[in-house]
């Protein structure tokens, strides 16, 4: 990543963060290198609430583990603590606040608790009159992040490092024996660091989107934008009048049928689509 990120043989070898970029299959991605998540970062120890602030912001956390600590349920169990939901989706509840009315919890799935505890979990977050709907099977612990609202959930991927080593292959098995799955590299060998770019990228589900006038060429850099992006998140990643005055969009590209298609903001945009974008005058 062109960054100078130092490497031991020893723990917490990082300790500020360093910022890098990967270059990758046309698209930049900025990485950055963060001190060694310990017990406690979601109290403050060891840098730990700057760790968790930038983790909180981030598209993927990569977990980097080596046959000497190759157990990450104590990152996890950190990373937990300060509101981090890794691998996990936001849960599938809707929760309407009424003036009067009491508490109606209506499950669409299979939930795993009573539905009266679930009234007192809302009682003790303030939650008195509302209309909630849980759409999925969800224990107490899910319910509450539903509630709370504050949490983040983002993707991530494990690391082994030191493959070079003779330690490493049991250390590796532990790891996989556990239901954990992680890709095995050695950044002083360069072992398997283009897997670990062509993981990253994957999991981050970046599309490239190119803009043309309605009259020009189109940009030759492309936009970069996630996976399931509509015309309207193009739109707002501009400017917000684009939104406000927006025409129609025309699209060249996979997302669409043929040629210059018109397309409304709901359209979802694919990965190579050159996109012009028309706009009311005044």
């Amino acid at each position: 990543t062109n960054a100078e990120s130092r490497v031991g043989d020893f723990d917490f070898t990082t300790l500020s963060i360093v910022p890098g970029v990967m270059d990758y299959n046309g698209l930049r991605y900025r990485i950055l290198d963060l001190p060694g998540v310990i017990e406690g970062a979601h109290q403050g120890r060891g840098r730990g609430r700057e760790v968790i602030s930038v983790l909180r912001s981030v598209d993927l956390i990569t977990i980097v583990l080596d046959p000497y600590k190759p157990d990450p349920q104590y990152i996890l169990s950190e990373l937990r603590r300060a509101g981090i939901r890794m691998n996990e989706i936001k849960p599938k509840m809707s929760i309407v606040r009424k003036d009067r009315g009491g508490l109606n919890i209506m499950a669409v799935g299979r939930v795993n608790a009573d539905i009266k505890l679930l009234e007192s979990v809302c009682r003790e977050f303030g939650i008195i009159n509302a209309d909630i709907v849980i759409r999925e099977s969800m224990d107490v612990e899910r319910f509450i992040d539903g509630l709370v609202g504050n949490r983040v959930y983002v993707p991530g991927i494990f690391v082994m490092n030191k493959a070079d080593l003779p330690e490493f292959r049991e250390a590796f098995e532990s790891l996989i024996s556990k239901g954990f799955e992680a890709i095995p590299i050695s950044v002083s060998k360069s072992l398997n660091i283009d897997l670990l770019k062509e993981r990253i990228s994957r999991a981050v589900r970046m599309i490239k989107i190119f803009l043309k006038p309605a009259s020009g060429e189109g940009d030759d850099e492309p936009l970069v934008v996630r996976e399931g992006s509509t015309v309207e998140d193009v739109c707002l990643s501009l400017h917000s009048d684009f939104v406000e005055k927006f025409k129609f969009a025309t699209i060249v590209g996979p997302s669409v049928k043929y040629r210059n298609q018109r397309v409304g903001l709901e359209h979802v945009v694919g990965d190579g689509d050159v996109i012009s974008i028309y706009i009311k005058k005044g």
